[in-house]
């Protein structure tokens, strides 16, 4: 009896020798769930998801649908890292969405497929293309819902804005002409254990002398719901300073929560997500294993410090983070507002007043050299209180060296993305 080949669900694969047909299974893939609209059924309008609640509202009559989805947290599955495990994921939004690719940074986001905008909300610019967004990526299992409403998050960048002295007097006015967009960005989540035998010379403190022995020991660590960015859209530096995000209100991935929103797909991969995961993590556990190293009181330094780490239990989760992003123009140059659409916590960039820092700089700088020349004139004779105005006025300038350098590094990080 003839046998059928190849067998059903095999498929082709590349042979490393010539005439040699190879054949291995076909990949098994989720079947993608129908993609969904978000229909009145009072009125027929399109709906927008409800902060407030978490359900859908109607925007032309006010139907509400209650939310339907509760709160997963800190218990959210995880999925092991195998490449079977990433070709049976499911793939796609589950809803229909626009693509916006801005052809001046580059950045690509998808909008409810009935979304008019025109802005990019990453460099405000409005040469953009819009096109049918692909289904091709990894569809997101779980997200944080926003918390804020845009009325409160536009206080939050007001207040922010005019926070310090060396920003212009017109930033607050510039900037509150910026339009915030809601948006949920990637990011991808680990789950691992870590753990390491570490070896390292200890310094005793005996007397006024530093005794050194050799000390080893082991450490584990466990890691949960460990974050990384999955977009290279945001600088690094402006997304580290909101990245306070509570997993516990993380939810399970459903299309209505994108009802009304911005999202961006990943650009950064799974693999170098994961490396990047591992180096922190492998940080995190190096300075315990140093904690370690000197818990003893009278433990003072570490030298020839050497520690090998391994992980285990690895396993990964995909995810949308809530964010409000503004760009804005000030004197014909971009500037960028981030703001954790979760708990409000702020980052951006804002331009420095270098006339106003430079009047400050110049005081501080001044006022010793100043102070010494009022004591040479008004006391010309060597006299004790000559001599101690003197040594006041030169501890004036190196103090005042000191504040206009810290004043300048304060202004240059103003820009700091």
């Amino acid at each position: 009896m003839s046998q059928l080949f190849p067998p059903p669900d095999y498929i082709a694969d590349e042979s490393a020798v010539p005439g040699i047909e190879v054949f291995k299974p076909a990949p098994k893939t989720t079947p993608h769930r129908e993609v969904v609209a978000f229909k009145c059924p009072r009125c027929g309008a399109n709906t927008a998801y409800s902060i407030a609640d978490g359900g859908l509202t109607c925007t032309y009559c006010g139907y509400h649908q209650a939310p339907a989805m509760l709160p997963v947290g800190e218990n959210a599955e995880g999925t092991e890292f195998t490449v079977d495990v990433v070709e049976q994921a499911g793939r796609g939004w589950g809803v229909e969405r626009k693509e916006l690719a801005c052809q001046n940074c580059g950045a690509r986001t998808t909008l409810p497929a009935q979304d008019l905008s025109h802005t990019c909300p990453f460099c405000g610019s409005n040469n953009v293309v819009h096109r049918q967004a692909p289904q091709d990526a990894l569809r997101p299992r779980f997200l944080v819902p926003f918390k804020l409403e845009k009325d409160a998050v536009r206080t939050t960048a007001r207040s922010w804005l005019g926070s310090s002295w060396m920003t212009p007097r017109t930033l607050s006015h510039a900037a509150s002409r910026a339009e915030f967009t809601a948006i949920y960005l990637p990011a991808w989540s680990f789950d691992m254990s870590a753990s390491g035998a570490w070896r390292a010379e200890v310094g005793y403190k005996s007397d006024d002398d530093i005794k050194w022995r050799w000390k080893d020991g082991s450490v584990r660590q466990g890691y949960n719901e460990h974050l990384v960015s999955g977009t290279t859209r945001i600088p690094p530096g402006l997304l580290a300073k909101i990245w306070n995000f509570d997993v516990k209100d993380l939810a399970a991935y459903e299309p209505s929560f994108l009802a009304g929103f911005q999202a961006q797909a990943y650009d950064v991969q799974l693999d170098p997500a994961w490396e990047a995961a591992r180096n922190d993590l492998r940080e995190e556990t190096m300075k315990r294993a140093r904690e370690q190293a000197l818990e003893p009181s009278n433990a003072k330094k570490l030298r020839n410090f050497s520690l090998t780490v391994d992980f285990a239990d690895e396993e990964w989760r995909y995810l949308l983070l809530p964010f409000y992003l503004a760009a804005y123009q000030h004197n014909g140059k971009p500037y960028q507002v981030v703001i954790n659409g979760q708990t409000g916590s702020i980052s951006g960039q804002r331009p420095a007043d270098w006339r106003r820092v430079g009047v400050v700089v110049a005081l501080l700088l001044a006022a010793g050299p100043l102070l010494y020349l009022f004591t040479v004139l008004a006391l010309s004779q060597v006299t004790q209180a000559a001599s101690t105005i003197a040594c006041l006025a030169v501890l004036v300038t190196v103090v005042g060296i000191a504040a206009a350098m810290t004043i300048l590094a304060a202004a240059a990080k103003l820009d700091d993305a």
